[in-house]
């Protein structure tokens, strides 16, 4: 991956937008360059501007995002960064943006702008962020971790790798590489070890807990089985023969039930039919009302229809009543809609006369005089435009006389306050090239200094550090002393524990042989509880069955086998459980305590084997920190040699700046100026080139100036002239407008009297609106008062049509009344009254006729069913199987022999099934057994296969594989370390140290392969081994991504010269192997030594910073 060319704007202290194209001479003639500028200008910002462009976030500030952005600089509202970069000869555009709202500066953030371009063709390959951060990843092969660590590099960082103890080098190793990863897959190994174990040891448990049946008892249940089914077929029989009495004496009984019910039914169907009769009468009693119901009923409906026609009628005779009031009403109103009607259109005629007659006369004037109020109006508008303009003309002229005239006073004041300033022009150019000589000279005094207590620092942090280490010397050996003494006491233990069990004397290394003993034992005592329950459980079972050995008598059948023979009686008797439960108890204890003193020795065992580790780790401590303490010895004394030397040069340097300031005080004090501040030197340059410049440029302003000041004064006298016509001019105009003015006042004054509303159109409307409403109204209530009197005549109709209609009624009600009254007499009834009585309603006659049928239905029924009991019964005495002896059966007796045969059938099925059952559960162990001997071979095989890689890589907490894994992952840094060290200088090689896992040695291979270590390197050779594991870390890191642009962040400013000269010319090898470097350091001598810079200047007073001028991007110098 190489980096073509960068371009940013606004970022931290950089403010603007600049671009630098490293493809571009001076780059592409020198791939090796500096970005220079002194402490806190904003070097790193360039880096920064990288990662943002392609990664979205720096090392220093994480994610930049919509909620924090403390990149932009202050007080600007937008910022880019855009990188232009190749890899495997494929060029990329990389380009971020994010502005603030409204473009203000303190708008809220908006969501950033990223974009993924192909250079060559300008295709888009992605837009949005997360897409974007994957897409360069699959790209480079670089994510930002692995970018930063291999193209921008912390020479201080990778000396703290150089120099870090075992324990800090492993995880430094794993945070840069990411072999963590090996200390997950040992972990892994270690819990998958458990859990095979673990899974082995429950199989075998389950296979020792199943327990099978003999052969010889599977075949005695067997032929128990067949003679209970012998046994069961015979009592099925004569269930079958007593259920068949059972259901025939059953019958019976309900066939005499059912007779006698029968009967009883009928009697109570003839008992209802008595009691039913007088109600059954009415039927034929109501025959002769309902013949003359007809008569009755006409005339009925004649007396109410008559009814209805006279309350019609008084209805209609108060409806006619109620209309005519309405209507007089009416009548009154229309009189007065006819006189509003009349004294609107005599106001609509005076309204009019007044219009045509003086209003419209008098707004034709008005109008006149506002045209003319406009004409004279827009003639005054020119001079008026041009009286402001001769003022404004006037004003000018004042003000630009009184600013030259301050600017001739300042220039006057400028002149006789700086005399001094008439010299600089001279003298200033040998001032400039002393105090260039000077501030290189004092950087270096500071350099010195700064090593000169950087050396001190060391000296006092070696001396207390062999301090220390008798300390931690003294302590390593205490707490070996610590450990044996807890040895000594483990094994008294020990050996306490193993001595019940061996009959000679022990030792700790007869552990295992106490442990493989203890678990034979245990094997056994739990095989004897096996055998003493099985034994238990049949002594059970003996003793259930006393009862029924009890009722065994000598020389009879046995109900169980049929022998005449009992043998084993007196035996079974004297047959005593306790006993073998007490041996029970027994051997449980036993399991018990081995078990128990099986846990305490394993215990013990553990202990001992730790031990024997912290025994070992700890005598490896103390012989370790001894080696430490004679290295401190050595690197003190190479301390005090560098200390002596470094103070020696550092006197000589101040003694040349003490000479070279007094010549320099001398020059300046003619100047009346002092020495400035070296920091500032090129502004304080800046200034007295200024200040010179500014000397000869007042000289010539204030001639200038004084020429300026007359002409000013002739251009107002002309002005003035000017400004005094047009004032006459418009003077005569506002006469004319005023007097305009007065006359329309008067007009308008008249109108308002005569008519206040504004627009005739608009009154016209407005009456000729009220007019017509007038005459709507009228019109209305006429149309009303037709309406109503239509009404009227209606109802007066309708009155009489009824009166009409009662009179025809009348005369049709008298006739039926007379027909009537002849049926009534001709008829068995006495009266109306005997009539009504008579007659039975429809819902009596219909209830009355239906408890009738229901009578005769039931009669019918009941007997029907009286003859089929009676032949039911005859059926069931009358069957041939039962005739004889049937009349002795009981039915109590009956059940309760079925009963009798029920239970013993349910017995003898019970024990049928548990035959089954065991035989059953016998069969399933087996299947069960053999499922789990298959697990167990296929797990024995898994627990092999995860035991052998668990003795080679597995541990609890990881240390096993991540160690293999760290100590190879450093002897392919060392290898390629060495690779750079031969590019780089060819004298020293890294190597691992044979003793320890991950220390590091030198070889020097121009002091016939002298081993050191690392931590008696000199300044300049501490450089080159610290970058060379830096580039060689950078590979590491970056895979198979090949680096073509590196960064070197700082790290330069602790060297001293002849150190600073090996570290440049291992720059310059590198550069030779055809790799862009930038070196970002604040060191002057780096501008001396590498001709290509990137300078960042500060600027005073302001907080930002700026690069040269060629780097300042715009899109017209862009184009």
């Amino acid at each position: 991956m190489k980096i073509n060319s960068l371009r940013f704007k606004n970022i931290n202290s950089l403010k603007g937008e600049w671009k630098i194209d490293f493809t571009q001479p001076p780059f592409s003639d020198n791939g090796l360059f500096a970005i220079v500028g002194p402490t806190g200008a904003g070097k790193t910002t360039l880096l920064d501007a990288i990662c943002l462009a392609l990664y979205q976030q720096t090392p220093r500030l994480g994610g930049i995002n919509k909620s924090s952005n403390g990149l932009m600089t202050k007080g600007t509202a937008d910022c880019l960064a855009e990188v232009e970069f190749e890899v495997k000869g494929q060029g990329y555009r990389a380009f971020w943006s994010q502005r603030r709202s409204r473009n203000k500066v303190d708008g809220n953030l908006q969501d950033a702008i990223v974009e993924l371009v192909k250079v060559d063709d300008g295709k888009i390959l992605a837009s949005q962020v997360k897409k974007m951060s994957m897409l360069v990843e699959s790209i480079t092969g670089l994510d930002f971790a692995r970018f930063t660590k291999s193209m921008m590099l912390s020479q201080g960082q990778f000396a703290a790798f150089l120099n870090a103890a075992a324990n800090e080098r492993a995880e430094l190793l794993e945070e840069l590489t990411g072999t963590e990863i090996y200390g997950l897959i040992s972990e892994k190994v270690h819990q998958n070890f458990v859990t095979s174990k673990q899974e082995l040891e429950q199989l075998n448990a389950r296979s020792e807990g199943l327990e099978l049946l003999s052969s010889e008892v599977i075949e005695e249940l067997e032929q128990k089985n067949k003679s209970l089914a012998h046994q069961l077929k015979e009592q099925e029989g004569s269930h079958k023969t007593v259920q068949q009495q059972i259901t025939w004496l059953e019958q019976k009984n309900q066939a005499q039930q059912l007779l006698k019910k029968t009967e009883v039914d009928l009697d109570k169907v003839l008992q209802q039919q008595l009691v039913e009769k007088p109600q059954l009468q009415r039927i034929e009693n109501s025959k002769p009302a309902e013949e003359i119901q007809l008569s009755y009923q006409s005339n009925q409906q004649a007396q109410e229809q008559l009814g209805q026609q006279h309350l019609q009628l008084t209805a209609l005779e108060y409806e006619q009543q109620q209309a005519n009031d309405v209507l007089e009403q009416q009548e009154k109103i229309v009189i007065a809609e006819k006189e509003k009607f009349d004294a609107m259109q005599t106001k609509h005629e005076g309204i009019q006369q007044l219009l045509n007659e003086k209003i419209i006369p008098l707004d034709a004037e008005i109008t006149h005089l506002k045209k003319q109020r406009e004409t004279l109006n827009l003639g005054a508008e020119p001079l008026r435009l041009s009286l402001q303009e001769q003022l404004q003309q006037q004003k000018l002229i004042e003000n630009k006389q009184r600013s030259v005239q301050q600017d001739l006073i300042g220039s006057e004041q400028y002149l006789l306050n700086n005399k001094h300033h008439a010299h600089l022009h001279s003298q200033l150019p040998l001032v400039r090239t002393q105090l260039q000589r000077l501030k290189p000279l004092q950087e270096k005094i500071i350099q010195f200094e700064a090593s000169h207590k950087v050396q001190q620092q060391e000296q006092l942090e070696s001396l207390e550090q062999l301090s220390k280490q008798d300390t931690v010397i003294a302590s390593a050996n205490l707490k070996y002393q610590q450990q044996e003494q807890q040895g000594i006491d483990l094994e008294q233990k020990i050996l306490k524990e193993l001595t019940p069990i061996f009959v000679v004397p022990c030792t700790v290394d007869m552990m295992q042989d106490a442990l493989q003993k203890l678990r034979d034992q245990y094997q056994s005592y739990q095989q004897q509880l096996k055998d003493i329950d099985l034994i238990l459980i049949q002594e059970r079972r003996i003793e259930d069955l006393s009862a029924e050995r009890d009722r065994l008598q000598a020389n009879e059948e046995c109900p169980l086998c049929g022998s005449l023979q009992h043998p084993k009686i007196e035996s079974y008797q004297a047959l005593n459980t306790s006993l073998t439960e007490d041996r029970k108890s027994l051997l449980s204890q036993q399991l018990q305590d081995t078990q128990q003193l099986g846990l305490v020795l394993n215990d013990l065992n553990a202990q001992w084997q730790q031990l024997n580790i912290s025994l070992a780790a700890g005598k490896q401590a103390v012989l370790s920190e001894q080696q430490n303490k004679e290295l401190l010895e050595k690197h003190q004394l190479g301390l005090k040699a560098q200390l002596d030397e470094s103070s020696s040069a550092l006197k000589q340097l101040q003694h040349e700046n003490q000479q070279l300031n007094d010549a320099i005080e001398q020059q300046l004090k003619q100047l009346e100026l002092t020495v400035p501040d070296l920091e500032q030197l090129e502004h304080w340059l800046l200034l007295q080139q200024e200040n010179s410049v500014r000397w000869q440029s007042t000289i010539t302003s204030q001639t200038t100036q004084q020429h300026e000041l007359q002409a000013l004064g002739q251009q107002y006298e002309h002005s003035n002239l000017q400004l005094n016509y047009v004032k006459e001019q418009l003077a005569l105009l506002d006469e004319k407008i005023n007097l305009n003015e007065k006359m329309l006042t008067d007009k308008n004054d008249l109108r308002y009297k005569l008519l206040p509303e504004i627009d005739v159109a608009e009154v016209r409307k407005q009456m000729e609106q009220d007019l017509g409403l007038a005459q709507i109204n009228f019109q209305r209530s006429q149309e009303k008062s037709v309406l109503l009197m239509q009404q009227q005549q209606n109802v007066n109709g309708q009155v009489n049509n009824i009166q009409r209609h009662i009179a025809q009624l009348t005369s049709d009600s008298e006739d039926k009344k007379h027909h009537w009254l002849q049926v009534l007499a001709s008829s068995p009834f006495a009266d109306e009254q005997t009539y009504l009585a008579a007659l039975i309603s429809v819902e009596d006659k219909q209830r009355l006729l239906t408890l009738q049928q229901t009578i005769q239905h039931g009669l019918v029924r009941q007997q029907g069913l009286l003859e089929q009991a009676k032949s039911n019964y005859q059926r069931i005495i009358s069957h041939d199987l039962y005739q004889e002896g049937c009349d002795d059966w009981n039915l109590p007796n009956l059940s309760q022999q079925l009963q009798d045969l029920r239970d013993l059938m349910n017995n003898i099925a019970q024990q049928q099934g548990e035959i089954l059952n065991r035989l059953q559960n016998d069969q399933e162990k087996r299947e069960k057994q053999k499922g789990v001997l298959s697990e167990i071979d296929e797990a024995k095989s898994r627990y092999d296969d995860i035991s052998y890689l668990h003795s080679l890589i597995g541990s609890q907490k990881g240390d096993k594989f991540r160690r293999f894994a760290q100590g190879l992952t450093l002897d392919h840094l060392v290898y390629l370390a060495n690779m750079q060290l031969n590019r780089l200088h060819g004298r020293y090689l890294l190597q691992r140290k044979e003793t320890e896992a991950l220390e590091l040695q030198v070889l020097d291979t121009w002091q016939g392969d002298e081993v050191r270590d690392t931590k008696t390197l000199s300044g300049g050779e501490g450089f080159l081994v610290s970058l060379a594991l830096a580039l060689a870390l950078s590979d590491l890191v970056s895979h198979k991504t090949q680096i073509e642009s590196l960064f070197l962040d700082e790290g330069f400013g602790t060297l001293d010269s002849a150190t600073l000269d090996m570290a440049l010319d291992a720059l310059d090898s590198l550069n030779a192997s055809g790799k862009m470097i930038g070196v970002i350091s604040h060191v002057e001598a780096m501008k001396e030594r590498i001709p290509v810079k990137i300078e960042v200047t500060k600027i005073n007073g302001l907080g930002n910073s700026r690069l040269e001028s060629q780097y300042r991007f715009s899109s017209e110098k862009d184009a």
